[in-house]
């Protein structure tokens, strides 16, 4: 595997990967993580030091790009962190370790830049693996799933309390993400499975509790984590199992985005 800064030559070529790696990851009619990569290049917030893509045998396999956002405390300050995503690994090779080796590679760059901390939204069952803590373990007050990581020791002191923003780039509306996705080739949307498929293999509680989530289809129960529903009332360890084999039946792996 190689490692590398992203090239001009790559943009496209990443945002089709970027495309592809998201496809209904997330939402069942539309995708528009493709739009936010090509989009972040031209932000203030973008840090083309941090731009890297992954070759596996001679072809691009996964892409990782990171930005500037801040965390403002309660008195006002702003202190600047960083936060990454997209993170994105083709179909073709992922479950391989590219998206972890970007995931390392960026952090030892970042660390060695004089970065001294990253937050971002991200799965709490997969991310620790690679030193991410929750953030309202140092201290920042986001909800689940939100994470966090120092590059220096004490970063977070100076932040506690503090709210996180990324930047507007982020904010993606529906009809520009539409609109910038038919200037590539069409896909074929399946036709989403809805939760309601849970009705007759879960236990009533469980049931009655995935469907207060308000989650309509499988590919939306990704945003949260196996253990973030296990704290739910009504699941259990067997209920959890039950909605890992239905996800992975469907091709949704729960738990382990673009690794």
């Amino acid at each position: 595997m190689t490692i590398r800064l992203e090239r001009p030559e790559d943009y496209r070529k990443v945002e089709e990967l970027t495309r592809e790696a998201f496809w209904l990851h997330m939402n069942p009619f539309y995708c528009d993580e493709h739009l936010l990569a090509h989009r972040l290049r031209t932000a203030p917030c973008f840090v083309p030091e941090l731009d890297f893509v992954a070759e596996l045998d001679g072809q691009l396999a996964g892409s990782i790009m990171f930005s500037k956002a801040r965390v403002i405390t309660p008195d006002g300050v702003s202190h600047e962190v960083l936060t990454f995503g997209p993170l994105g690994v083709h179909p073709d090779f992922q479950c391989r370790g590219v998206g972890g080796a970007l995931l390392r590679y960026a952090v030892d760059e970042a660390r060695r830049l004089g970065h001294r901390a990253i937050v971002f939204y991200g799965n709490p069952d997969y991310y620790p693996r690679y030193g991410f803590v929750r953030a309202r373990e140092v201290g920042l007050p986001g909800i689940d799933p939100l994470m966090a990581m120092e590059l220096v020791p004490g970063a977070f002191d100076a932040m506690a309390g503090g709210r996180f923003e990324e930047d507007p780039v982020f904010h993606i509306k529906k009809r520009d993400g539409r609109a910038f996705d038919r200037d590539f080739p069409p896909k074929k949307r399946d036709r989403p499975v809805r939760v309601s498929i849970f009705r007759e293999s879960l236990p009533a509680p469980a049931y009655r509790t995935l469907k207060s989530l308000k989650a309509k289809y499988l590919c939306q129960l990704r945003r949260y984590s196996e253990g973030e529903l296990l704290a739910l009332p009504g699941m259990d360890e067997n209920s959890i199992k039950i909605i890992r084999a239905v996800l992975r039946e469907h091709g949704i792996l729960w738990g382990k985005p673009q690794s």
